[in-house]
């Protein structure tokens, strides 16, 4: 444990923390939480900060065991919730492509050469896109809709970001509905070796692993108007290309595709080099490679 003292938003304390509710944290401004959090992560260490996030976890549960056992609903919280809460993905696409298939289509922008390592690489990212679906593999309606789910593979040897989004605005209009979103995927050499590298499925939690497997995103917009791509970047912090994980190409990126509720670009704040994106919920939901972020 070091010597930084915890900071505590007014009102609040250790003891309340751990028996706060989900709702009662989401009244701490985002700004407060994060510096809450952050300052208590410094001031108990990875094992101190580890103990206190499981007895947070621990009393909500009995929390909720209790309110069970009163009310005679079921001891499984989760029981509670439909299919479509549990699973947003299954909501996404009863609105917007209640039947067909949906998906990416992926560039291959490497490993000509190379087929057997190819092959390699196609056989562990089918694996990476199987494990996403796992966890809810029982959740009525997710067997049908990962029989849906389709990977289109463009073979075409365009390497610059510029010439695979002109490619795809060309190909886009001709896919099914389903499988029209406002990004396209690329492999190139790091892809590749990122999805051979990683275990699949991916440990939890995710941000103490060094690595996990990812692709290239790319906003299907980049190099139409490069006046308002470097726009963009300079005022906004947005990016025409960025990394992905390829966990959230069954989960929260595919969400905000479908749902069209932000743009490819407008999703990559914070994004930067050595970052990958791994959902919407801010700084995190960004995964920093090769920095266990648990130390």
């Amino acid at each position: 444990m070091s010597g930084a003292q915890p900071y505590w938003p007014q009102g609040w304390s250790r003891d309340r923390l751990v028996n706060a509710s989900g709702d009662e944290l989401g009244t701490i401004p985002p700004e407060e939480s994060d510096r809450m959090f952050d300052s208590l992560r410094a001031a108990l260490g990875t094992e101190g900060y580890k103990a206190l996030v499981k007895e947070i976890s621990d009393n909500e549960e009995e929390r909720e065991r209790q309110e069970a056992a009163t009310t005679g609903q079921s001891a499984n919280f989760l029981d509670q919730f439909s299919p479509e809460d549990r699973v947003p993905l299954l909501r996404s696409l009863r609105q917007w492509c209640p039947e067909g298939p949906y998906g990416w289509v992926v560039y291959r922008s490497c490993c000509y050469d190379d087929e057997l390592k190819w092959r390699q690489f196609r056989n562990k990212f089918d694996q990476c896109i199987d494990s996403s679906f796992e966890p809810h593999i029982d959740v009525p309606g997710i067997r049908e809709v990962k029989e849906r789910f389709e990977v289109r593979w463009v073979e075409e040897k365009l390497l610059d970001v510029d010439s695979i989004a002109a490619h795809y605005r060309e190909l886009e209009p001709t896919l099914p509905q389903g499988l029209r979103q406002a990004m396209c995927l690329s492999i190139g050499d790091a892809e590749l070796q990122s999805v051979l590298d990683s275990p699949i499925p991916t440990p939890n939690p995710v941000h103490e692993q060094l690595l996990i497997p990812y692709v290239l995103g790319i906003d299907m917009m980049a190099g139409e108007n490069a006046v308002n791509d470097e726009f963009d970047a300079q005022e906004h912090g947005w990016r025409t290309s960025y990394r992905v994980a390829v966990s959230a190409l069954t989960r929260s990126l595919l969400i905000n595709m479908l749902d069209t509720s932000m743009s490819p670009r407008e999703l990559s704040v914070g994004v930067s080099e050595n970052k990958i994106w791994l959902d919407d919920s801010g700084r995190y939901g960004i995964f920093t490679m090769g920095v266990s972020q648990s130390d």
